[in-house]
């Protein structure tokens, strides 16, 4: 009764239980107390892949299996360093010869911005993204065990090209956030990771702030809760 009197406005399925995340780890990386993530660096780039999770979600009214990112990319060099959106993919391996396709980038954010175009990074500087990719829960409903991320960028007339494998945290793990609520509630964190613990998403949408901060939440404010 009380669970059904106090979400009343939410959806009819709002006391059932929540679909399951899966959140990540660069493979061959220790697990620690926070977010952990994989490095690339040159005298071209230095680049930061979090993976904050592979969930179910709505995106324009249908569910989704979604995938994301945060990349920093800092440029300590002159010149622009620049990722095409065509340039990333994410390869979901849940099994020997998964028939899903690899997973094309379906939306960008840098801070508050939403980016159609390219992502740049201009000379000197370090900036930050959000990356999302989306899948038809059609294809396989399940939450990958393993994520191939690939990448490319230009520098000038340079390509740099890479990738980072990701594994899929245990439950049982020491330090495995599932289990953990949310910490910073006004953006969903805890010790690094996007919403975790056991949480139901709504239909994705840059949730406004006041606070400058590299990363925002980025699902509207009722279409979460913690469990």
């Amino acid at each position: 009764m009380a669970c059904g009197v106090a979400l009343a406005s939410l959806s009819l399925g709002a006391c059932s239980l929540a679909p399951p995340r899966g959140y990540y780890v660069p493979a061959g990386e220790p697990l620690g107390p926070s977010l952990v993530a994989y490095r690339e660096q040159s005298d071209d780039a230095v680049l930061d892949v979090r993976c904050q999770g592979a969930y179910f979600n709505e995106v324009n009214g249908e569910e989704v299996l979604t995938v994301h990112l945060q990349l920093d990319v800092a440029r300590p060099r002159s010149g622009e360093l620049s990722f095409p959106p065509a340039a990333f993919e994410v390869d979901l391996s849940s099994a020997p010869g998964d028939p899903r396709q690899a997973l094309h980038l379906s939306e960008a954010w840098s801070k508050r911005e939403r980016i159609a175009g390219p992502l740049v990074v201009s000379p000197w500087t370090r900036r930050p993204f959000d990356l999302f990719f989306d899948a038809s829960t059609d294809d396989e409903g399940t939450i990958p065990d393993k994520l191939l991320v690939r990448w490319s960028a230009q520098a000038g007339d340079q390509t740099l090209d890479g990738q980072a494998l990701f594994r899929r945290i245990r439950d049982d793990e020491p330090h495995a956030p599932s289990a953990e609520p949310i910490a910073d509630v006004a953006f969903g964190m805890r010790d690094g990771y996007y919403l975790p613990g056991k949480i139901r998403l709504g239909e994705r949408q840059l949730r406004p702030s006041t606070e400058e901060r590299m990363h925002y939440i980025f699902h509207e404010p009722g279409g979460w809760w913690p469990w």
